[in-house]
């Protein structure tokens, strides 16, 4: 019959700093140096950037990248992030024939893990693609392994984590394939370069969500076996829409419940250490606007569609006969996307106002990333630019205003724990204790301009892309753009 195509649409668009504790110094600019003023002179509070050294303080903020070399290397420095996610460990290159491992032929992304390592980042190594001897569906890299292989999968994951999870390489998160809530129905070049996963099973009640247990089950204990601090992450889910949607994208969210339920034996929670959603949003073509309508989440409302997708993913872990509401979620993928007509896929900066959009949502997104206690956000992603221009860098990479504001926000939020929301007088936002400050995050609400009472004076305040802004006294104006406003603890 017929494939309906709005699912394959779908996966195609989803595919240690310090602060001076109370100094007062000279002003030394924005962290971005092209925002720099040298005529401005007086004396204020900002926020000490250190962006170099290490070992990095781990922090939820992260990027993926399809290089962990050269200058790719130097800029994932330079944004400060802790995590980078690489896709990843393709089984089918290193044993191309049954029992015959060459792992040289992963002897660049090797040099990735130790580039990764030596400059204090976590990897989260996306591990995917079946041989062609082990697949399910003769032809599909994505796709499920015949039950009989499993084992021989078992075989490889003890191999590469016995030899990664060691110096230099320190690998200890690890993703079992990617988007795994996809069918492969909808694959339309299910090789082995393909980056997604696809176990999806329509025709199944679960979706297939049993047998990529099935799966879990036979590969945890090897990998546990191989290194007993490793963490096995679930493959990061797709979630496309909501179980109410009227679309058979619906039928993605009955995944992860047939990864718990395990055909009856309600043990999925066994064989994995952490949940992974994907989580996208798209730009609405005005100032500041974004949204996700399949899950009818937009910039105005809660905000960052990853809320309402990590809401589901509790509902479902937290059902009592799974037992697994411990689980911890991570946003594996995540960015702010622009399609159609309404940018130049070729121009990052066509459309202004995407431009400045992507800025503010990356401050707010690591904001409730933070609020709803994600231990990684992962941006999609440094520098590719193939996906709806979603990168922090251009082509050529050099710099964009995401890349700044991803900059400014890991700089001022880093490794802190979130203690409030603020929800008044049109104007939201997030209250953070970072130990040596409390960091307040806001914007309005509505889009219109607000006037927004504060505690006390803040010592400072900056915009996302870490420019000073003057607020004095105890009352501000607040508008669509966020601002940072810092306080002594």
């Amino acid at each position: 019959m017929q494939k309906i195509k709005l699912i394959a649409l779908v996966i195609a668009i989803s595919c240690g700093s310090l602060f001076a504790a109370s100094t007062k110094y000279t002003t030394i600019g924005s962290v971005n140096p092209a925002l720099a003023n040298p005529s401005v002179s007086g004396t204020v509070y900002l926020p000490l950037i250190l962006t170099s050294g290490n070992p990095k303080e781990p922090t939820i903020f992260g990027v993926e990248s399809h290089k962990v070399t050269g200058t790719h290397l130097d800029r994932l420095n330079e944004a400060g992030t802790y995590w980078v996610r690489r896709n990843g460990l393709l089984w089918s290159e290193v044993e191309k024939t049954e029992g015959v491992y060459d792992w040289n032929a992963v002897s660049n992304l090797e040099q990735e893990m130790i580039n990764a390592s030596s400059n204090g980042m976590e990897m989260i190594l996306v591990v995917r693609s079946a041989p062609a001897w082990a697949q399910q569906l003769p032809g599909v890299f994505c796709g499920p392994i015949k039950p009989e292989k499993l084992e021989a999968f078992g075989d490889f994951m003890y191999l590469a984590v016995q030899k990664y999870s060691q110096p230099p390489y320190n690998v200890k998160y690890w993703q079992m394939w990617n988007e795994p809530d996809a069918d492969p129905d909808y694959i339309e070049d299910p090789g082995p370069g393909w980056p997604f996963g696809c176990w999806g099973d329509e025709g199944a009640a679960d979706y297939g969500g049993g047998y990529y247990a099935d799966m879990l089950e036979v590969v945890y204990p090897r990998i546990i076996q191989a290194d007993d601090q490793a963490q096995v992450v679930l493959g990061g889910l797709l979630l496309s829409c909501p179980p109410d949607a009227p679309h058979t994208c619906r039928l993605q969210s009955k995944f992860l419940e047939g990864v718990l339920k395990h055909n009856g034996h309600n043990d999925g929670k066994d064989y994995f250490d952490i949940t992974a959603i994907h989580a996208y949003d798209y730009y609405g073509g005005f100032l500041g606007g974004f949204g996700n309508s399949a899950w009818n989440s937009w910039w105005d409302g809660e905000g960052p569609v990853a809320i309402k997708k990590a809401q589901f993913i509790r509902s479902v872990l937290g059902k009592p006969e799974y037992g697994a509401s411990n689980k911890e979620i991570m946003v594996t993928e995540n960015a702010l996307l622009c399609t159609g007509d309404l940018c130049d896929p070729n121009d990052p900066e066509s459309d202004p106002d995407f431009v400045t959009t992507k800025a503010y949502y990356i401050a707010k997104v690591y904001a409730a990333s933070i609020y709803e206690g994600f231990p990684a956000t992962i941006w999609y992603d440094l520098s590719s630019n193939s996906f709806r221009i979603s990168s922090l860098l251009k082509k050529d990479l050099t710099y964009t205003d995401a890349f700044w504001a991803f900059q400014t926000a890991k700089n001022s939020l880093r490794d802190s724990d979130s203690f409030g929301k603020i929800s008044e007088s049109g104007v939201a936002g997030y209250k953070f204790d970072r130990g040596d400050r409390t960091i307040w995050l806001v914007w309005s609400l509505d889009g219109s301009t607000h006037a927004f009472s504060l505690p006390s004076e803040p010592l400072s305040a900056w915009d996302v892309l870490n420019n000073p802004v003057s607020v004095t006294g105890t009352t501000m104006q607040v508008g669509m753009e966020p601002i940072y406003l810092e306080w002594l603890p």
